[in-house]
């Protein structure tokens, strides 16, 4: 099993435990006076065992007072404990059920969302603060640090140095301005900025652990300790252990550990222990799961993370972790779960989030997606990952497809090692905007960023696909050039010679191609086509041997193969041989049998597939699923033969027959059923229908029953059962049939059903295009993208071909309407609606060979009076 590599980034995050404490606020006395003195009282007390350093019971008082008085004051001083315990998720789970009551709440709210590292969140809840609300200096401080934050470098610093100034005596503004400038500062002016910083302020604990840090990270360890020793005696003892002291106590261990000091690093880890018992059970625990996954026992390492969630429910890493384990397992269902649990977007590392968005995007809800990605986006605006993971998501949003380019826009800038952003981006280009310079521009920029040789070739087909003829010529001439030892450019020079119709010219770019890389599977297979197109047949089926020699997984290959021998007049002996010669061993002399007898089946050759059908099951290596496969394969293919031979009899016998060979085939019972509906047997169909029922595939049981009660001539029933059973199980054949029936009882489906069938059924275009034609109907700027994506699964849709070029004439963008409108001409030319749109958008472009096309559709409908209309403009345009 191979190591899980999406798990390495997390590997490095800290374990956080969340001590998550719910309080809920009473309803108020009807005694309002009374009951805020008491609340009052409360707060007071509060505030003397806080400074006691006795916050449970301070707790207890906050809690009181809220009871009494549930508003701003008693809620953010609870909220207030929350943060000074280093309890933030609480903090911000109170304030946030409690903000919209009490606006007052958002200043609060921000500095928590802060120390949570929720900068964009923090920003949000600035802008609701209201003037009576503020406290200057903190909301100043607050809106550089979220500045800095928010990749404002320089803004954040600029406010920062001028709150420093205005307030000098402030220690917490002094400290902030100095992390701010730390990273940027030379070791110099940092160490000048630090001894400042601590003359000042000396007894300020926060400033003096901040330089304990520093001093650990030069390995000046005496330093270190004498620093941490002071902010430890200055830090308030609490009964609480406060993240300040937990950072004392634990670099103070580090320290005295580094120096081999051990016996005296004991007393501070053992209060560390007391502090959090089950920290260190924790962390042994969850190293020995990652550890046991980095190993590949990946179903053992989630067993560990699974007990260690189910002992410790509060620890975020272990979701984490667990949904990543899930996700790599296939279970994206119970990956989201843990995901949602654990994963907070805005301060997740990317790699976290995107994987919480793949999850999403399994589970097909590419809006919980996209909505996870955005908010990852606003924290990380700088990755490569979630970048490239959104813009490809949101593209099929037609919405949001402007936002989803620049993203793969960014993609490109930040380096993406991925070709299909290129293309992805390049194909916006030309089919959405219209934009033939910049689509061009991005294959310019793949040329130049990709070497490998599959690569460069996936670049020039790209070039070719959307007609830069001349940059896909010039990119394999300068290929020729600039990279002597690759064969891709002689590749791609043939390919263009094989287009144009100069198949000798090509051989000769071939003979070059396979001279530089004689191991190139692709310069064979392409040698291979060229010479059958110039029926050498022995040429072309050595070319396919030595494609298939080094690639004998690919079914192309065997196919061409076939092909040539056909060609060359090869008996069925012969190519047996041929094939079997190929083969690496027994298990793969099976395996191309096998190819040889599926295409025997499908070209109705029934003798040939027996023969090999029979060799396959006389050989060790034969599967009895490879068996049971080809045979009701045969079965059924054959039964269709004799059908259409008008042979019924012959048909049902060899079904039947097959059915005492395969009782569990559900092609065969199939096939069976519906002949017998087709003779009105509707007893003997009810017979299979009970025994497909036995089968364990519920689809088609119901499919098979809705035939039925079609056949009974109750089409209604049989759509409410259809209906039904498509609610139940989003099942791409249910929808298929749902739309079949629905046709012919006219009954009207919703868009959401469309949008349903499209997400399960993701090749198919026809729920694509419904969407699309009903958009257009409703004038929606969506059916433009709609038809768009309706022709990258099916290039060869008259109604979208031709209802896309005349949006795109409506929008003046007559160029890319034509290209539409003649390739729908080409394949409907007796249509007068589609000769019609064609005429109409030539005479748009001042093309006199509109008048032709429009004489051909009046032709065709001559009592159309929009085509008559169209044809009189064009010919007193141009006669």
């Amino acid at each position: 099993m191979s190591n899980l590599r999406i798990l390495s980034p997390i590997f490095s995050l800290v374990i956080t435990l969340l001590l998550l404490t719910l309080s809920s606020g009473c309803s108020e006395s009807n005694n309002t006076e009374k009951d805020t003195r008491s609340a009052d009282s409360h707060l007071l007390n509060s505030e003397k065992y806080i400074k006691q350093g006795q916050y449970r019971a301070a707790m207890l008082e906050v809690r009181n007072a809220i009871k009494k008085a549930p508003n701003a004051k008693t809620i953010g001083a609870l909220a207030e404990i929350y943060n000074e315990l280093g309890q933030s998720r609480a903090a911000q789970s109170l304030l946030e059920d409690s903000v919209e009551t009490h606006p007052k709440l958002n200043l609060l709210l921000a500095e928590t969302y802060l120390s949570l590292g929720k900068f964009y969140s923090a920003e949000q809840a600035l802008q609701k603060i209201t003037a009576p609300h503020n406290n200057t200096t903190k909301l100043q401080l607050l809106e550089a640090k979220i500045h800095i934050g928010r990749g404002r470098i320089t803004e954040g610093l600029v406010q920062l140095e001028a709150i420093q100034t205005q307030y000098p005596d402030d220690s917490s503004v002094q400290l902030a301005y100095f992390i701010a400038i730390f990273n940027s500062a030379t070791p110099q002016e940092t160490e000048e900025a630090l001894v400042k910083l601590t003359s000042k302020f000396p007894e300020d604990a926060d400033i003096l652990y901040t330089e304990a840090k520093i001093r650990f990270l030069q390995n000046n360890y005496a330093a270190t300790e004498d620093s941490l020793m002071k902010a430890l005696h200055l830090s308030p003892q609490t009964d609480v252990l406060t993240p300040l002291r937990s950072g004392i106590l634990n670099l103070l261990s580090k320290t005295l550990t580094q120096q081999g000091r051990y016996a005296d690093a004991v007393p501070f880890q053992k209060l560390l222990k007391e502090a959090n018992p089950d920290l260190e059970d924790v962390q042994a625990r969850l190293e020995n799961a990652i550890a046991t996954i980095q190993k590949g026992d990946i179903k053992a390492g989630e067993e560990l993370l699974e007990k260690l969630h189910q002992d410790f429910p509060n620890i975020e890493t272990t979701e984490a972790l667990l949904g990543l384990v899930n996700l790599e397992l296939g279970d994206a269902n119970k990956a989201a779960s843990l995901f949602q649990g654990s994963v907070d977007p805005e301060t997740a590392a990317p790699r976290l989030s995107a994987a919480a968005a793949m999850a999403e995007l399994k589970l097909d809800r590419q809006q919980e997606a996209l909505s996870i990605l955005e908010q990852a986006l606003a924290s990380n605006p700088n990755s490569l990952q979630l970048h490239s993971l959104y813009g490809l998501t949101a593209l099929n949003q037609p919405s949001l497809q402007r936002k989803a380019a620049q993203s793969l826009e960014k993609a490109i800038a930040l380096g993406t090692p991925d070709l299909r952003i290129y293309q992805f981006l390049a194909n916006y280009y030309y089919t959405v905007e219209q934009d033939k310079q910049k689509s061009v521009g991005i294959l310019n920029k793949a040329s130049k960023t990709f070497s490998n040789s599959d690569e460069k070739l996936k670049i020039f087909g790209n070039y070719l696909r959307y007609g830069f003829n001349e940059e896909a010529t010039r990119y394999a001439n300068n290929l020729k050039v600039s990279d002597k030892n690759s064969e891709a450019g002689w590749l791609m020079t043939a390919a263009m010679d094989i287009k144009n119709g100069r198949p000798n010219r090509a051989s000769v770019q071939l003979e070059k191609a396979i001279d530089i890389n004689p191991n190139s599977e692709k310069t064979w297979f392409l040698i291979g086509s060229n010479e059958m197109q110039l029926q050498n047949w022995n040429k072309a089926i050595h070319a396919f041997k030595q494609a298939i020699n080094l690639n004998i997984d690919s079914s192309d290959y065997l196919i061409a193969l076939l092909k040539a021998e056909i060609g060359n007049n090869s008996n069925w002996s012969t190519i047996t041989r041929s094939f079997s010669a190929l083969a690496k061993d027994e298990a793969h002399r099976v395996k191309l049998d096998g190819f040889l007898a599926d295409y025997a089946i499908r070209t109705e050759q029934f003798s040939h597939a027996e023969s090999l059908i029979n060799n396959i099951k006389n050989s060790a290596a034969s599967t009895t699923e490879q068996i049971t496969f080809l045979e009701v394969h045969k079965i059924t293919t054959e039964s269709n033969y004799h059908l259409k031979s008008q042979n019924q009899n012959a048909a049902i016998q060899l079904l039947e027959s097959g059915r005492i060979q395969h009782p569990e085939s559900i092609p065969i019972a199939i096939n069976l059923g519906n002949l017998y509906l087709q003779q009105g047997s509707i007893s003997k169909a009810e017979k299979i229908q009970d025994e497909i029922g036995r089968m364990n595939d519920p689809t088609i049981f119901l499919l098979f029953t809705a035939d039925i009660l079609i056949k009974k001539s109750l089409p209604e029933e049989a759509y409410s059962e259809l209906e039904s059973g498509w609610q139940a199980n989003k099942d791409p054949r249910l929808a298929n049939a749902v739309f079949q029936l629905s046709t012919k009882l006219k009954t009207k489906l919703s868009d959401v059903f469309f949008k349903e069938w499209a997400s399960v059924d993701t090749k198919n275009f026809r729920p694509v295009l419904i969407q699309a034609m009903n958009a257009q109907t409703n004038n929606s700027d969506d059916a433009i993208a709609l038809y768009e994506k309706t022709l990258q699964l099916n290039d060869r849709s008259i109604p979208a071909l031709n209802n896309l070029a005349w949006l795109y004439q409506e929008k003046n963008k007559l160029e890319r309407a034509d290209t539409l409108a003649t390739r729908a001409v080409e394949l409907a030319p007796e249509s007068a609606a589609i000769l019609d749109t064609a005429g109409y958008i030539k005479y748009r472009l001042g093309d006199k060979g509109s008048i032709t096309l429009l004489e051909k559709a009046f032709a065709l409908a001559p009592g159309e009076k929009e085509i008559e209309e169209h044809l009189n403009k064009a010919k007193a345009s141009f006669n």
